[in-house]
């Protein structure tokens, strides 16, 4: 920001619109408004020339905007920003004021782009420090020898999930959930050379679990039935893979009980 005049400019205030990009910019969700930190700002100037002054501007986000957020967002955060800056300039000799001055500018990135990006690792910072994303997980069981660490992969498929699931990355988090029950089924039965059936002592226990794993990755992928043509895997947002997560969760708590037993 400049003066061309002989007078000291006042910055009354800075406002400003966030919005929200997709990556493919098919959608915008506002955000909020940013406001300067402390009011008014004053910068003497006393000759034509372009100096830089560093504003703080803040915005409060709540957790509803925080979810939309994340349910918009693919990785990192793309923002499209509009500042409105309010002047008046003060006469040095006589003191006097004249008419208000509003300047809208679009905010640009450091490579001039008009769409600001925020790299996921720095905002899963901010996340972590807001607590954000945690949700409630199940207690799993520790089953005892010789079945005690038939468990230990799909545990591994939990973690990665949850860690996926807090970048954003939706689609994968989902396959970690469905390899989680996979990998519990498989390996039970493999290590205790018993059908899961057999463990479970239910034929529709047995389905029930093996169907969630089935319809996860059916629901991630959809396949041709008869002479349908194959359809292409609708995007899948956080309510799926909450879903998913909280669901693979329980699965796992569920076999650690019945293993626990035997």
């Amino acid at each position: 920001m400049r003066s061309e005049y002989q007078k000291q400019l006042m910055l009354v205030n800075v406002v400003g619109t966030c919005r929200l990009a997709s990556r493919d910019a098919s959608r915008e969700f506002t955000i909020g408004n940013f406001g300067l930190e402390q009011l008014p700002v004053i910068l003497p100037v006393t000759k034509p020339q372009s100096q830089p002054a560093a504003l703080y501007l803040m915005m409060d986000l709540d957790a509803h905007m925080l979810r939309r957020i994340e349910e918009l967002r693919d990785g990192d955060i793309l923002l499209k920003i509009v500042l409105y800056a309010f002047w008046v300039a003060v006469d040095a000799t006589t003191g006097s004021v004249a008419e208000p001055v509003v300047e809208a500018q679009n905010v640009t990135d450091r490579d001039q782009s008009q769409t600001i990006r925020i790299p996921q690792t720095d905002w899963l910072k901010i996340l972590e420090g807001l607590k954000y994303g945690k949700f409630t997980v199940f207690e799993i069981e520790t089953p005892v020898p010789p079945l005690d660490d038939v468990l230990v992969e799909a545990i591994k498929h939990l973690s990665q999930a949850t860690r996926l699931f807090n970048e954003g990355n939706y689609e994968e988090s989902m396959v970690r959930c469905r390899r989680a029950i996979e990998s519990a089924v498989d390996r039970l039965e493999a290590k205790s050379g018993r059908q899961l059936s057999d463990l479970l002592a239910s034929g529709s226990r047995t389905e029930f679990i093996r169907g969630l794993a089935s319809k996860t990755k059916e629901f991630l992928a959809p396949a041709a039935h008869g002479t349908e043509e194959p359809r292409a895997p609708e995007p899948k947002n956080r309510e799926d893979a909450r879903l998913a997560n909280v669901m693979s969760y329980a699965v796992i708590s569920y076999l650690a009980s019945f293993i626990s037993r035997k």
